[in-house]
């Protein structure tokens, strides 16, 4: 099982919310980070799991992939001040803005 926090992002304040987290399957949780895929052979075998979990066809699985890249493009522009709500418990009380957007970075999938 692995372990996937969902935020929520308020583009006019410029704050991103963890909302939670939700317990995926390896297929599954490798599907939500699509882009993430090492090669095309992957990226086909995660497509095609979608298509079949979500039962849509191979043009709404398209379209909602080309959806999902341009809101995440969209969004990654732009630096985002972290509120981790009531999931703060790892992060000191004390700690800065800058230093809380540091740990973000720091403790983000993509760069381990």
């Amino acid at each position: 099982m692995y372990c996937h926090e969902t935020w929520q992002f308020n583009e006019q304040t410029g704050y991103q919310y963890l909302m939670g987290f939700e317990c995926l399957c390896e297929a599954c949780y490798k599907t939500k980070h699509y882009f993430f895929a090492r090669d095309s052979q992957e990226r086909a075998i995660l497509f095609q799991y979608f298509l079949t979990i979500n039962r849509v066809t191979r043009q709404q699985g398209i379209d909602h992939l080309m959806n999902v890249y341009r809101q995440q493009r969209r969004l990654n522009q732009r630096e985002w001040i972290i509120n981790y709500g009531e999931h703060n418990w790892h992060i000191p009380a004390t700690t800065t803005i800058e230093q809380r957007r540091s740990y973000a970075r720091f403790n983000h999938p993509r760069r381990r």
